[in-house]
């Protein structure tokens, strides 16, 4: 799909499954190729853990609270994230609905907000715009805050006057464009960004810029995509 460079976000079910999938991630780097680690919060020694991550040199860690079975604003987990922005992790959340469990829902927008609210300075990723059709809660709750949200698997749901009402309802250099591959198709979401017809240097910076800031490349892997 002419994409340089895609950010794989494994999610760790069980927590025997951290280490492998870990090894597995920092195997597949390479050029155009960036993995976040797999972690799961019931793991016993996750501080270890967390070091280990760091030790690799992975940027983030992505969890998914329906898969793990947590809900993200229980405070038993707010150390593990104080012990993951203390090392400068980005944290992505899957957020919202998940198409494939029944409710409860783990990771709504209001739940999130108070993650937020307690670590205002943490790099934060919620997925799916900030909940995944719960958009109105995420324009509440999440909109305007210091939070990334990705559009990964919401533009084939919207319409393209509602995507950018949700990008200017928030902040366009806390956009990241996301596929959510293999889920939707790569080259469908980049039609679907072009559909939105945004002004090039806000397409610039959600197609690239912002991910390039956030994830500290060297300008030279960046520069296919520079406005």
């Amino acid at each position: 799909a002419d994409i340089d460079l895609v950010v794989i976000q494994p999610v760790a079910t069980k927590p025997s499954q951290v280490r492998s999938i870990n090894q597995w991630a920092q195997r597949i780097q390479g050029p155009g190729v960036l993995a976040f680690a797999a972690f799961h919060p019931q793991l016993s020694d996750w501080e270890a853990a967390l070091d280990e991550i760091t030790a690799y040199g992975f940027q983030g860690i992505k969890l998914h609270p329906d898969y793990q079975g947590f809900f993200v604003d229980d405070d038993l987990y707010f150390p593990l994230y104080e012990a993951i922005f203390q090392r400068d992790l980005i944290l992505t959340f899957h957020a919202g609905v998940d198409a494939c469990l029944p409710p409860p829902y783990h990771c709504t927008p209001t739940r999130l907000r108070r993650v937020i609210d307690h670590f205002p300075t943490g790099k934060i990723v919620a997925a799916h715009f900030g909940g995944f059709q719960q958009w109105e809660e995420a324009r509440v709750h999440l909109f305007g805050r210091d939070i990334y949200l990705d559009t990964s698997y919401t533009l084939p749901f919207l319409s393209p006057q509602k995507v950018r009402e949700m990008i200017y309802s928030h902040r366009v250099d806390r956009i990241l464009f996301g596929t959510d591959s293999p889920w939707t198709c790569q080259t469908q979401a980049l039609k679907l960004m072009e559909r939105l017809a945004l002004p090039p240097e806000d397409q610039a910076q959600i197609m690239g810029w912002n991910a390039y800031r956030l994830l500290k490349l060297k300008e030279e892997e960046h520069a296919r995509t520079s406005p």
